[in-house]
């Protein structure tokens, strides 16, 4: 029987992590994309370490000194330089602190487990909610766990009538006693949680309504809230701005530097659309409302959008049905806040019409991948900000859905599901010479399908590279088909 007529299997493959392991070093540059796919390793190469788009504290192995368990205080702002004056954490999903592991779960809630010996994992203790866990800061004893789908009866005093309302979280937990987890704080958020920072010693929040949630307004919006977290014990409301989105909006996606946040998201049938700034230069977390930048098309992850040296760099595409337009590469200046100007437009020149899978930027250097099944990766020089430069073209199977660029080398997690060695694929590439990356090697694993539960904006918290170990760690589900016999 032909694939396309076999039944699919009901048996699935549900690995919680699956490990690459780095070949030894060896001369690559010769490479070519057609002789690699199905090799069996990937080398790190010369400037591995030395990248500038790094979440630290997430995937960096011990080049920050603690491997996953490094101090995620000590991160220096995304896209800022060296001297910033409040450093920016992420959120987590799993933390290791010393020999303690702090995972969420959205069946069991937080747990807590002693890892001091590998072979005999001890739970130590568990907090179950009755919503839906969504990430964490663990931060001197205490656990600030946001939750969505935080679902409650409620009264009208006027009606006398019962209503379901849905709303989200954030709570504080003593953690100090795993045996004894206690609530010591607790806020209800309007909407859905999108995602979030901290930044110094404020917790910044953006949620988003979409008009249908149970309860929430009918209008769809988006929500800045600020919490102060400094007492290291509870935290404190700050601050809230409000701005309405469109009818046929997305949950938004959120780029950080220690004076700013970018907010911006997709909408439907929507050639244009706006990036909204929000000021949080002030260190007791006050918020203003900057800027509203204009750009071609629309943002539809984190990863779109970056400042960098003082400029913002955009690169987006309209979300318009079957589109023939092209993404643009965008460059702003950001004097404040409020005052962002537009610089350069580049038009991205494709072989044919397609919609963009995944974006990045390291330091002067862009990277974008289209999404058909035998996609280009295509290269950008933006050292000039006012004449951003389209350079190179890479022609590789299938699609990358996250990349993670070191340097001279850049590590890719994606797609191929024409591939037999499996669906899902790790690939590095030499990117020394922008006009001319090469792919050096790949691993395809999966089976016949496969996918990774996390989103594009929270991918690279799952995609772990262990530089130091020679690992890359993905948790992923895949299966396979099976001829019905």
């Amino acid at each position: 029987m032909a694939p396309a007529q076999a039944q699919r299997s009901s048996r699935a493959h549900w690995l919680a992590a699956f490990a690459l392991a780095f070949a030894a070093a060896c001369d690559s540059g010769s490479a070519t994309p057609e002789a690699v796919p199905g090799a069996n390793g990937v080398l790190p190469g010369d400037g591995a370490e030395d990248f500038v788009s790094d979440v630290p504290g997430q995937n960096d192995g011990d080049k920050s000194g603690g491997g996953n368990g490094a101090d995620d205080s000590a991160a220096p702002p995304e896209g800022a330089g060296d001297g910033a004056a409040r450093a920016i954490a992420e959120a987590d999903i799993i933390k290791l602190d010393g020999d303690t592991l702090y995972a969420l779960s959205r069946y069991s809630g937080l747990s807590i487990i002693d890892v001091a010996d590998p072979s005999r994992l001890r739970m130590l203790g568990n907090h179950r909610s009755k919503a839906t866990p969504f990430e964490m800061y663990l931060r001197e004893g205490v656990a600030y766990v946001m939750y969505n789908d935080y679902g409650s009866y409620e009264l009208d005093a006027e009606t006398r009538q019962w209503s379901w309302q849905s709303s989200s979280r954030l709570q504080a937990l003593d953690v100090s006693n795993a045996a004894n987890i206690r609530l010591i704080a607790d806020e209800e958020i309007a909407g859905s949680i999108a995602d979030s920072r901290m930044v110094g010693d404020i917790a910044y929040l953006v949620t988003y309504e979409n008009g249908w949630c149970w309860g929430c307004d009918r209008k769809p919006n988006t929500r800045v809230v600020s919490f102060d977290v400094s007492t290291g014990t509870e935290f404190a409301r700050v601050d809230e701005l409000r701005f309405d989105s469109d009818e046929n909006s997305y949950q938004r996606s959120i780029s950080v530097t220690d004076e700013r946040i970018y907010v911006a998201g997709p909408s439907w049938d929507a050639k244009d659309s706006n990036i909204q700034v929000v000021d949080i230069a002030d260190p007791q977390g006050a918020l203003k409302l900057g800027a509203e930048v204009p750009i071609r098309g629309s943002v539809a992850s984190r990863w779109q959008m970056d400042e960098y040296e003082g400029i913002l760099r955009v690169i987006s595409q309209p979300t318009t049905w079957r589109t023939n337009d092209s993404p643009y590469v965008q460059t702003f200046k950001v004097e404040s806040s409020s005052v962002v100007t537009p610089l350069a437009t580049l038009a991205v020149k494709l072989p044919r019409p397609e919609s963009l899978q995944s974006v990045r930027f390291d330091g002067n250097r862009g990277y974008a991948v289209t999404f058909e099944r035998t996609d280009p990766l295509f290269t950008f020089d933006l050292s000039d900000p006012a004449q951003p430069k389209q350079m190179g073209e890479l022609e590789i199977p299938g699609f990358l859905y996250h990349m993670e660029p070191r340097g001279d080398r850049m590590y890719a997690l994606g797609y191929d599901f024409a591939n037999g060695q499996g669906s899902l694929h790790v690939s590095i590439f030499d990117v020394s010479k922008l006009d001319a990356p090469v792919m050096l090697d790949r691993v395809n694993f999966g089976g016949d399908w496969a996918h990774v539960a996390e989103d594009q904006d929270r991918i690279h918290k799952a995609f772990n590279i262990m530089l130091d170990k020679g690992l890359i760690l993905v948790p992923f589900g895949g299966g396979s088909y099976e001829e019905s016999t």
